[in-house]
């Protein structure tokens, strides 16, 4: 009997939200004893090093949007129980492909947005292309993972797939690995930060891209310092926006209280020893970094964005939601929530509960059991 075998397909290794949860979930796939391998457009980024040893890595060495012709090129030459894709782009080619390869397989899409945001903030004539394929293709597909019940409420209304071949999977949350990691130690530099503000630090995470809206939170703090609250901002992530919030720093006058770390492979030894998370996105899917900051009981402070992280934010009782882009509201909310006793216990067990990494990865493993069960 042929060992059950998996291919996951995303652009490539540098750290991201479904990037982190696709290395996730073929590790586990591993252990399971399937036999998986990851088609990306490039091999490269950090997360290689997460891999698990037996994995094969297949890079179609070009950049994502000229992916199509060679994953289908690769696809027809190689054989696989089910395929799985994250991000649109490579669920628009997986789909693409299969209808150009003799060999079958069960295609599995995980869409990583709330689909109304990405309509409403994607306004080139690509990303309008890009979602009228979205609209034509996603049913197409065998099942199609929805990271919240908003999104999958969405993917039926908005884009047209079937309600049967919907499954809302949350992302995994692995808690003991955060607590191992939240322990080590900072550097010299970042120790005398943390210390000079002590019980006043706010913490973002993430790529520095547009949608991240991280120039919000260097708004919010200098709001904050005019009306005599002084808190230091670390600001965890790197990206193509990092030059334009450093000069907004500057010209703010704010360069003594923000710290800059760069990528870090840990974050959570930097949220471990905040106060206040602050998530100022534009849009988002299931954030992993809210997600983890609840689960290292800290406080948040949520835009009301699309996506699952206002609902979260609500049903886990960690923080508070302000009115999307409106510093006034953010400002009262923060002041609110520094005054406001919150049980972070019941946060915790919350997210545990609905979000453990066994949990997840178990409601992976029985989809991809079930569809090579149908055959």
């Amino acid at each position: 009997m042929l060992t059950k075998k998996v291919s996951i397909f995303m652009p490539d290794f540098n750290p991201g939200g479904a990037e982190h949860v696709m290395v996730t979930l073929g590790n586990h796939l591993v252990v399971n004893n399937y036999l998986v391998e990851f088609i990306v457009t490039r091999h490269e980024g950090p997360l290689i090093e997460r891999l698990n040893d037996s994995i094969r890595v297949v890079s179609l060495d070009c950049s994502l949007s000229n992916s199509i012709f060679p994953l289908i090129s690769y696809l027809r030459k190689s054989r696989r129980d089910v395929l799985i894709s994250t991000l649109k782009e490579c669920n628009l080619y997986s789909i693409i492909g299969r209808y150009f390869t003799k060999n079958e397989f069960k295609l599995v899409i995980r869409e990583a947005n709330t689909p109304s945001a990405e309509y409403f903030y994607e306004k080139t004539l690509k990303d309008k292309i890009k979602n009228y394929f979205v609209r034509r293709l996603y049913k197409k597909s065998d099942q199609v993972i929805a990271l919240s019940h908003l999104m999958k409420q969405e993917l039926v209304s908005q884009i047209g797939v079937s309600e049967k071949k919907i499954s809302v999977v949350g992302n995994p949350v692995d808690i003991d690995n955060i607590y191992r990691l939240s322990s080590e130690p900072l550097s010299d530099r970042e120790k005398a930060f943390f210390d000079l503000y002590d019980s006043k630090l706010i913490l973002s995470v993430g790529r520095f891209s547009k949608v991240k809206n991280f120039k919000f939170g260097i708004d919010l703090l200098n709001l904050l310092k005019k009306n005599g609250l002084h808190y230091g901002y670390v600001i965890v992530g790197d990206g193509i926006e990092k030059a334009n919030l450093v000069e907004k720093v500057e010209a703010s006058g704010l360069s003594e209280q923000v710290l800059f770390v760069g990528y870090q492979k840990n974050p959570f030894k930097y949220l471990s020893r905040g106060n206040v998370f602050l998530m100022p996105s534009l849009y988002e899917g299931l954030p992993n970094v809210l997600l983890q900051a609840i689960s290292l009981k800290l406080k948040v402070l949520v835009s009301d964005s699309p996506g699952a992280g206002p609902l979260l934010t609500r049903d886990s009782k960690a923080g508070l939601v302000y009115s999307y882009n409106d510093l006034s509201d953010a400002v009262t909310k923060f002041i609110e929530i520094e005054e406001e006793s919150f049980d972070m216990n019941f946060s915790f067990e919350y997210i545990k509960s609905n979000f453990s990494q066994e949990k997840i990865l178990g409601v992976y493993l029985d989809l991809i059991e079930d569809l090579i069960d149908e055959g």
